[in-house]
């Protein structure tokens, strides 16, 4: 069976959001970052590696310590390049024959159900987007073809999108909307808080 790993990205300035996205609370108390971590976790997924700020890394140094033990933290030094060189910073930490799954901290959702699903259909292709009402979302599942190019990538502003055109890809169906939640604003924030508690 192939190996699976996890990315997630955080190293954003969350400008939209006037703070930081990784650190925003679910309604039951954890923060994004945590909830994300744990449910790789959860998932049994090995490697989780997650690119950070130099904020980030001493908010995480100072108060949540304990996520060390279940992730690799690493820095990206120039944030301001974008995020393909998070991509790239996070992927060269992860085995290169593992698939990977690659996830965004304004994402705050993952079902275990569908990381299964995506897992048992990567051999069908180089990369799996599920898919909820004809709409792709994360996280997004790339074979070790595709991050071995991305490793060998001299580029750091490719759009992702367009990046993985030149590959073959598998879309997962889910009925899971959570998918598409793409939480970069306070009004998207506040908005997530009142859809999660109704």
């Amino acid at each position: 069976m192939i190996q699976n790993s996890a990315l997630i990205l955080a190293a954003g300035f969350s400008k939209r959001m006037g703070r930081c996205k990784a650190l925003l609370k679910m309604p039951y108390g954890k923060t994004f970052l945590e909830y994300i971590v744990d449910g790789f976790c959860l998932a049994e997924i090995p490697t989780i590696v997650v690119v950070v700020n130099k904020d980030l890394m001493k908010e995480v140094d100072d108060t949540y310590a304990d996520l060390k033990n279940k992730c690799l933290f690493v820095v990206n030094e120039n944030p301001e390049l974008g995020r393909f060189s998070s991509i790239k910073i996070g992927l060269s930490m992860i085995d290169p024959f593992s698939s990977v799954f690659l996830h965004n901290i304004d994402t705050p959702f993952l079902s275990l159900s569908l990381l299964k699903s995506m897992q048992g259909a990567i051999n069908e292709a180089d990369y799996c987007l599920p898919v909820f009402n004809k709409k792709g979302g994360h996280p997004v599942l790339l074979s070790s073809k595709v991050v071995q190019s991305i490793n060998k990538e001299k580029v750091n502003d490719c759009n992702l999108r367009l990046y993985l055109q030149q590959f073959s890809s598998k879309r997962v169906i889910t009925n899971e909307s959570g998918i598409c939640l793409n939480v970069n604003s306070v009004e998207s924030y506040t908005s997530f808080i009142e859809n999660f508690r109704a």
